[in-house]
């Protein structure tokens, strides 16, 4: 470390404020990283142990550094109050804070002291400053403090130094100075001693800053009983004898830690993905969720009352009785095998606006019919958006939907080889938090893995299904420094480079994106966040557009990377990147196109001979499209398909498009009937059709939200939607079957 990198100790005026009951004061000091970067020998501590008080104002300081602004709701607190832009910047999710044992010894000591000498500063009577008094107890690097005294109750201790511009800093990580490596990640307290002193108790907490080298990333939280059916950590509910085993991908335990009566654990990482195995020594009870790890310290809890029990290894009276039976659903319909038109050749026909129903005839075709009458985890009410990604090689291909499950979960159906369906409850595998928005899933060419994502209120949320088939999650907005809460739904794309971006709208407009960095690393690849409205537009001077409803993306064949969005007077706004340009720019699609304005439904659809069509429903529900093709120079089309083809009238939000193996495309959505309807065009044919696929299949399977389009490479055309009992419903069709519908809760 050179001179120029010394960061200095600030003291924050103290604050004094009296009430009926005591004189309560606090005071704020950051940590810095001390003059001598000395290695120090860590302290040894055996047995050591957290009180419930210390591990419940860690749970209060660590909600808050997850969801600010929902802190500020709950308090009734304004924690943008005297701070300054750049510090207003940093008040996203932070990383939670893993309990330390020197910073938990000094900051005991420090109030015991202040107690005791009758002193209240952040320098002891020794002149120890809060670095030196943690490196004293072995602590290796610095460490900043609150202190606050004449508080008996630490909900009113932590709301007070959250209300107080200093100590907020120190809670929240705000700092402008802090950055990617120089940053809290560690966390001590030493909590309401009761003393016969001026002040009736006294309170420290300190947050510790490892440096730069031999950092430890850790898998902490707390496991408890929820008795006051809170969803949250209250004083008395930790469990203790709970045994956490860390598992590798190989299923091998690499780290384990034992609970005490506060119910906290912490236990340092290598960055990969894991298995924490949470088991109640005393009767085998156990749980299983998987997480990702990255740079930054990661939080799992674990509720008692999800744990499982111990497997049955035989004996005694528990066997028997029927375990099998029932019906477990009917056939497909079988009907007329469709046929028709599979496509084939590049003859043109219809210019490139169009949208087709899966390569010519649709075929007849029953329902689907599916699985006994259970419904996972008693989902009722609208889901989310269902959308769906395909994996595959040269044998086989796999499907998996995502949605939001209706209490804001978030869930999965995956197809089986004999083409059954698995219900995965990603929420009870993982323990992601409630989602905020619909989720989107995608096969990543760099590790062939599925993944999907949904925003929170804490972060943007990343699942991973690991190639033993379990699933994991990450929060990129806390694993990523500096990246903020996306707010809107999301949209990924993966470029020609096979690099994955993941975008979406910051709460006042901004465009926001996280790629997944193209340069591996020993534990894989890492995510990078970069705000496209401020570095890149604005740095242009280029405004970034009012952007209403979902936004999507689509790549040229020339490595274009592009996001659109409508504003609220219907205009296509779209960002975009092209190779050879250092930032992004952003263009009015509807000033260049001419194009009337839509209303909803926003979808876009590429050919394979460089044509974009950017689809929408306009007002009076007609499906309309702005096309280009490279011929046209600079010159885009408008075509009214409703009016041209005599469709009927769509309902915008429900309305997606899908391009075919043989260049079939096709826009479907809901017709202003409630039927799942389909303009497509096919190579070889001058005119559109529409084809009605409710009456094709003839079932009462019909979706009331958004219809999303999914094909494979063996020439499957899935359609997804819900219903309004919040079940998954596809319809379907194959080179070799007709359209069929299936209710895929029930089959699962």
């Amino acid at each position: 470390m050179n001179a120029s990198d010394l960061r200095h100790d600030r003291h924050a005026a103290r604050i004094l404020r009296r009430t009926a009951l005591a004189t309560r004061s606090g005071s704020a000091c950051r940590c810095t990283p001390p003059l001598l970067a000395e290695s120090l020998e860590p302290r040894q501590l055996l047995a050591f142990s957290w009180s419930a008080q210390e591990v419940y104002l860690l749970e209060l300081v660590n909600r808050a550094r997850a969801n600010p602004m929902a802190e500020a709701a709950l308090l009734g607190l304004d924690l943008t109050a005297d701070l300054t832009d750049a510090e207003i910047d940093k008040l996203v999710p932070q990383e939670p804070l893993a309990l330390n044992e020197q910073l938990t010894l000094a900051s005991r000591l420090h109030s015991q002291a202040m107690a005791e000498q009758d002193f209240f500063s952040h320098i002891d009577l020794q002149g120890n400053s809060p670095t030196d008094r943690a490196t004293a107890q072995g602590y290796v690097y610095s460490a900043g403090e609150n202190i606050a005294a004449g508080y008996d109750d630490i909900d009113e201790v932590h709301r007070a130094w959250l209300d107080s511009v200093d100590h907020r800093k120190n809670v929240l990580s705000l700092y402008e100075d802090f950055d990617e490596s120089f940053h809290y990640d560690e966390f001590g307290a030493g909590l309401l001693i009761p003393t016969g002193a001026r002040y009736s108790s006294y309170s420290t907490q300190m947050f510790g800053y490892q440096g730069i080298n031999d950092v430890a990333i850790y898998v902490l939280g707390v496991v408890y009983t929820d008795s006051n059916a809170n969803q949250f950590y209250t004083i008395g509910e930790g469990a203790a004898g709970v045994q956490i085993d860390i598992l590798d991908a190989t299923s091998a335990v690499v780290a384990t830690y034992t609970t005490d009566a506060a119910g906290n654990y912490q236990i340092a990482v290598e960055p990969g993905t894991y298995t924490v195995r949470f088991t109640t020594i005393a009767t085998g009870y156990h749980l299983e969720q998987n997480v990702i790890v990255s740079s930054t310290n990661v939080k799992l809890d674990a509720l008692t009352d999800t744990f499982n029990p111990p497997p049955d290894n035989g004996g005694g009276d528990t066997g028997g009785g029927d375990t099998g039976g029932g019906d477990t659903g009917g056939g497909g319909g079988g009907g007329d095998t469709g046929g028709g038109d599979t496509g084939g050749g590049d003859t043109g026909g219809g210019g490139d606006t169009g949208g087709g129903g899966g390569g010519g005839d649709t075929g007849g075709g029953g329902g689907g019919g599916g699985g006994d009458n259970t419904n996972p985890r008693n989902l009722t009410g609208p889901a989310g958006t269902v959308n769906g990604s395909v994996w595959a090689d040269s044998n086989y291909e796999q499907l998996t939907f995502v949605t939001r499950a209706p209490d804001n979960t978030a869930i999965a159906f995956k197809e089986g080889t004999d083409g059954t369906w698995t219900f995965e409850d990603l929420h009870a595998m993982t323990g992601s938090p409630a989602l905020t928005g619909d989720m989107i899933s995608w096969v990543d060419p760099s590790d062939s893995l599925t993944y999907a994502a949904a925003p929170s209120a804490s972060g943007l949320l990343l699942f991973v299904r690991n190639a033993n088939g379990s699933w994991a999650f990450g929060n990129l907005t806390t694993s990523v420094y500096g990246s903020a809460i996306i707010t809107s739904q999301i949209t990924a794309f993966t470029d020609l480079e096979g690099v994955v971006h993941i975008a979406g709208l910051k709460s006042n407009g901004d465009l926001v994106m996280f790629t997944r960095d193209g340069n591996s690393t020993a534990n894989g690849r890492a995510w990078t966040y970069s705000n496209i409205a401020q570095d890149h537009l604005r740095a242009q001077s280029l405004a970034m557009p009012a952007l209403v409803g979902p936004i999507i993306s689509y790549v040229t064949d020339w490595n274009g990377l592009n996001i659109a969005g409508l504003d609220s007077a219907g205009n296509i706004q779209s960002i975009w990147w092209a190779p050879g340009l250092d930032l992004w720019r952003t263009d009015n699609l509807s000033a260049i196109t001419g194009a009337s304005p839509i209303a909803g439904g926003l979808t876009c659809y590429l050919t394979s001979w460089g044509g974009i069509n950017l689809a929408g429903v306009d007002a009076s529900g007609d499906v309309t499209v702005s096309w280009w093709v490279p011929s046209f120079g600079g010159d885009w089309v408008n075509t009214n398909l409703t009016d041209q083809f005599s469709g009927p009238s769509m309902v915008g939000v429900s309305t997606s498009s899908y391009v075919t193996p043989w260049g079939g495309l096709n826009i479907a959505g809901r017709d202003t009937s409630g039927n799942l309807s389909v303009y497509w065009w096919a190579p070889g044919m001058e005119n559109w059709e529409v084809a009605n696929l409710s009456d094709v299949i003839g079932t009462a399977l019909l979706p009331t939200g958004a219809i999303r389009g999914v094909t494979t490479p063996n020439g499957r055309i899935i359609l997804l939607g819900a219903n309004d009992d919040g079940h998954v419903l596809r319809y379907w069709w194959s080179p070799d079957a007709s359209w069929q519908a299936q209710d895929v809760t029930l089959a699962s």
